[in-house]
């Protein structure tokens, strides 16, 4: 046996992990230890698959050997597989026959015997011995699953074929389906939208295949859709010469043909330009924000149906003054309406009191906000009903949002600072009877597609009223967030009587996350009321200061796991266990949990499935839900968090990691001030006292369709 191969043929021979393969939910990738027949010899080999692999099935595998930690014997270390199928029926037959239960050599000779090769048409009419009703629905099964499987081999093989690796062949498939084939033959730049792919993937091994020459429309037409998307993950527009530059460097191409491919693209309508700034941006961002844009510049700026209507007040003593009494005010007579103002200026007591009053006056208000967390701590606080935008919006997963209107809904959205182009746009297309928007301009932008909240703020400031007064005025922390909103150094240190303001200068990365750690291991966090927050996810547990390395870390020191659980194949130090903090990441509307929806993992049931216990009940008024064990990878380790995932929630003490490393591409001001808000007893900035001065100092406006769109518009 050589044991320096990187592809092998393996007949698998059986199962050995997991025991029951009866409960796995279809196309979830799964760990499986199998033992297969390599080359006459019965050998093991790991990987996963997205269905249960059959005794008797025959698979391609790629990978390495490498010597198992348990046994000290050889093993086959697979990531990536496709099924061997054979070509011709007979063979086909054998095969189907030896992965369905209940069927020898025997019953499979009669079936060959009486059909031939139409025997994928067996009937229980055709009276073959042997065959009963179970083998019969058994076979039948085994005939659908061989059929798509001989389609995806088929489409895969020839995916790899043209020049595609197995890992991007299997990755076109699971987008496009039965569709892939004709969908890359029309145009093979089209594996270029695949996550972790790129124009290059496919110009440097695919296009050759086609004869697509250097200089081919749809290589260039291909080149400048992919560096648009680029150029445009954050901002919804992007600089001609930025774009030019990029695709020129690309595919060598003349100015001439470049120019020529874009304006066919304006044509089409792929992409806008705005020729007095010399930008482009992408069709989709431009309707979205010129949705909002019309939106805004179309309401009146008042509605006279609720002039008389009675304002609430808080109650317990207290009472809003002046400015606050006309956001409030504003809010209620006009159709579009946004609220502006730093942390501890009453912004949710003012939801709560315009939702009184509309409430009061026979109006339907809806409250939601973006994160799961963030919905949930608005209701506790208004007791008002409140949802995430996606579930408002009846959300559907691949049917996208089915909920057909809002005219007679005025909908309040808090942290709408968080919200981008497209999902805000999705909001203001149902025409909602009222639209105000409650948010913080100095917190960061969205983390997607444009910055609507902080555009409308500073092109249209008849839309705005701020709130000037904070009751938290007096206190630490405020006092440290006003200076860095102002863009001013806060100081290093300072106490009051209800709040904690420390800037520990540590330095060092790597000492710096041994100081988190050594909070943790002191007791210095109560990861139920606490955070840790950082710039940056990681690329891995070796990257400190990172939430994954923290999440490793740390719950080594909070709940490690036991002996047994790190023997088990599918271990790994960020796979929550019972007993981990959790955050979840993706929106499912069948579940009725949304992302940044948190909790703890509670316990796993017999099918591997993982109920968690959240920290706000969702509309179910559940605390306690059921994660399907396919969703399960959606879930996260949530010790630490990055500031952005953070947005919309609130804690007694934040630990925010600080570092120059940071500075270049992440941490600037309005980060640094969104990290010290979350905080409502004690913050501490741990790191770099460099790279917090120069935060203090870093402010970055996305460019935007709606900053282009404001300049030729009408004042409203």
């Amino acid at each position: 046996m050589a044991y320096d191969e990187k592809q092998i043929n393996a007949k698998i021979d059986r199962i050995l992990h997991p025991k029951d393969v009866s409960a796995l939910e279809p196309n979830v990738p799964v760990f499986y230890i199998l033992r297969a027949e390599i080359n006459g010899r019965n050998e093991v080999v790991k990987g996963k698959m997205s269905n249960p692999p059959k005794t008797g099935e025959r698979f391609t595998l790629e990978g390495k050997w490498e010597v198992s930690r348990f046994s000290g014997g050889m093993e086959f270390i697979f990531f990536h597989h496709s099924i061997n199928l054979p070509a011709d029926e007979r063979s086909m037959l054998r095969l189907a026959c030896e992965i369905t239960s209940g069927i020898g050599i025997a019953i499979e000779n009669r079936i060959w015997e009486t059909l031939g090769e139409k025997w994928r048409e067996i009937k229980y009419e055709d009276k073959i011995r042997g065959v009963t009703p179970t083998i019969l629905t058994r076979l039948q099964a085994t005939i659908r699953e061989l059929a798509n499987q001989k389609e995806r081999t088929t489409a895969i093989a020839w995916l790899i074929t043209i020049g595609c690796t197995p890992k991007m062949a299997a990755a076109a498939y699971d987008k496009w389906d039965k569709k892939t084939v004709t969908r890359v033959k029309e145009d093979p730049y089209v594996l270029a939208e695949l996550p972790n792919y790129g124009f290059k993937d496919v110009d440097e091994h695919i296009r050759d295949y086609f004869g697509i020459l250097k200089d081919d429309p749809r290589r260039i037409k291909a080149a400048l859709i992919y560096h648009v998307r680029q150029l445009t993950e954050a901002n919804t527009v992007c600089l001609w010469a930025d774009l030019f530059t990029k695709t020129q460097k690309a595919i060598d191409a003349t100015p001439a043909q470049i120019s020529q491919t874009c304006s066919a693209l304006f044509k089409s309508e792929v992409l806008v330009p705005f020729r007095a700034s010399d930008t482009i941006a992408r069709h989709a961002d431009f309707v979205n924000e010129k949705l909002i844009l019309d939106f805004v510049l179309a309401v009146p700026e008042a509605k006279s149906d609720l002039a008389n209507a009675k304002i609430r007040q808080p109650g317990n003593g207290f009472t809003f003054d002046e400015s606050q009494l006309t956001a409030i005010r504003f809010a209620i007579d006009n159709q579009f309406a946004i609220i502006n103002g730093g942390a501890g200026c009453g912004k949710t007591t003012i939801i709560k009191s315009i939702a009184d009053t509309l409430c009061a006056a026979g109006k339907c208000v809806e409250l939601c906000a973006f994160a799961g967390k963030a919905a949930a701590r608005l209701k506790e606080a208004t007791q008002h009903e409140s949802s995430t935008i996606h579930r408002m919006l009846d959300y559907r997963g691949d049917f996208g949002f089915t909920r057909a209107s809002l005219r007679d809904v005025t909908v309040i959205l808090d942290e709408a600072s968080m919200v981008a182009s497209d999902l805000l746009a999705e909001i203001v297309k149902r025409r909602p009877e009222r639209l105000i928007l409650v948010g913080d301009e100095a917190q960061l932008p969205p983390v997607g597609s444009g910055q609507p909240f902080h555009d409308i703020v500073r092109l249209f400031p008849q839309r705005v009223k701020t709130l000037t007064t904070c009751y938290r005025n007096k206190e630490a922390i405020f006092q440290a967030a006003l200076d860095i909103r102002r863009g001013v150094a806060p100081n290093l240190h300072a106490q009051t009587d209800k709040e904690l303001w420390n800037v520990e200068a540590i330095g060092d990365l790597r000492a710096t996350h041994a100081r988190i750690l050594s909070l943790v291991k002191e007791g210095g966090v109560d990861f139920d009321k606490d955070i840790i927050l950082c710039c940056r996810n990681g690329e891995s547990i070796d990257d400190p200061c990172s939430v994954s390395a923290l999440n490793a870390d740390i719950k080594e020191i909070v709940n490690p796991a036991s002996e047994e659980e790190m023997r088990e194949t599918t271990f790994s130090p960020l796979r929550p266990m019972p007993g981990d903090r959790v955050i979840n990441t993706k929106n499912h509307a069948e579940l009725d949990v949304w992302n940044g929806t948190t909790g703890k993992c509670d316990r796993f049931d017999g099918a591997g499935a993982m109920w968690v216990e959240l920290d706000f009940s969702n509309a179910q008024h559940e605390t306690h839900v059921l994660i399907p064990k396919k969703f399960i990878r959606e879930w996260q380790l949530a010790y630490a968090l990055t500031t952005h995932k953070s947005q919309g929630s609130q804690y007694r003490k934040v630990f925010f990691v600080c570092t120059r490393r940071d500075t270049n591409q992440l941490l600037d001001r309005p980060m640094l001030y969104t990290a010290v808000t979350r905080a409502k007893g004690e913050c501490h900035v741990i790191g770099d006292t460099g790279a917090l001065y120069r935060a203090v100092m870093e402010t970055e406006n996305k460019m935007t369709v709606m900053q282009e769109l404001a300049k030729a518009a009408p004042a409203s």
